[in-house]
């Protein structure tokens, strides 16, 4: 059986410099395309080398043209100048991020965090840069402070839920799912992810409950007709389990042959051939 996933926009978790806040005053208008007003920047840099509100706007300007490495360096100065600057802190933990180093996207993140800790921007990039550096306990974290922070967001809640199944913490899961259908209870992906939740949590009752919710809702659910002969099987409902196995083999839904083997062994009946079930999927 899989976790399905909601269709989480990922918008949400990818931002661009200069977007946690915007850059501080102080800077002389520059005019003209990208490339000359990056140019304008640098020569006021290099003339005042230790006014950040400069320096910060060149990093965005190098940003901007896809020049990740020279912006790294100027966010770098920033911080340097202004250590209390959070904003320049996100901006280099994106840079980090584009140029393939997570770890010290996250490393950048984190101070970003130390002086702003509920900036929803800087822990939105923190849950993407950890997810790369495959820290999920850290990207979890990072959700659930989002979570409390916006408790109606439902792309939120459904990507904790998600990092917290895959991590076998199916109990919090389960309680991320069961918030996640009271704000919108019209998906039913969500009823299978809540019954497969409680169907690891060996608890057969509430994962049968969710299930066939699902399935009022979408009677063709592959994923939730594959899943009922084996519940009803680990009920030893064996009656159900072979009535199940048949709705799946009407809707040509493959069930696992070694499994079939097992509910006849259990059952003391033959019910479908192995030969006869569609294969492993």
């Amino acid at each position: 059986m899989r976790f399905t996933a909601r269709n989480i926009l990922p918008v949400l978790l990818c931002l661009v410099a200069g977007c946690a806040t915007p850059p501080h005053g102080g800077v002389p208008a520059v005019a003209g395309t990208p490339a000359e007003r990056c140019e304008q920047l640098r020569d006021m840099a290099e003339k005042h080398p230790d006014n950040p509100d400069i320096r910060y706007a060149l990093a965005n300007a190098l940003f901007d043209l896809g020049e990740y490495g020279g912006a790294r360096a100027e966010y770098t100065a920033v911080v340097r100048i202004d250590p209390q600057r959070a904003a320049a802190y996100c901006n280099l933990g994106l840079c980090w991020r584009r140029l393939g180093r997570p770890e010290q996207a996250i490393a950048a993140y984190e101070a970003a965090l130390a002086i702003a800790p509920q900036d929803l921007t800087t822990l939105q990039n923190l849950v993407v840069a950890a997810e790369l550096a495959g820290d999920m306990s850290r990207a979890i974290s990072a959700l659930q402070i989002l979570a409390a922070a916006s408790p109606d967001d439902v792309q939120v809640r459904a990507q904790l839920a998600k990092f917290l199944f895959a991590q076998g913490r199916y109990e919090e899961a389960a309680a991320v799912f069961e918030a996640l259908i009271q704000l919108d209870p019209g998906l039913t992906d969500d009823y299978y992810n809540l019954g497969l939740c409680y169907f690891r949590l060996e608890q057969w009752d509430k994962a049968l409950a969710a299930w066939l919710t699902a399935l009022v809702d979408e009677p063709e659910h592959a994923s939730v007709r594959k899943g009922l002969p084996v519940l009803y099987w680990k009920q030893r409902e064996y009656d159900k389990a072979w009535e199940a196995v048949r709705q799946c083999q009407a809707r040509n839904v493959p069930i696992d042959a070694g499994f079939i083997r097992d509910l006849q062994r259990d059952s003391g009946r033959l019910g479908a051939r192995p030969e006869q079930v569609p294969g492993r999927p």
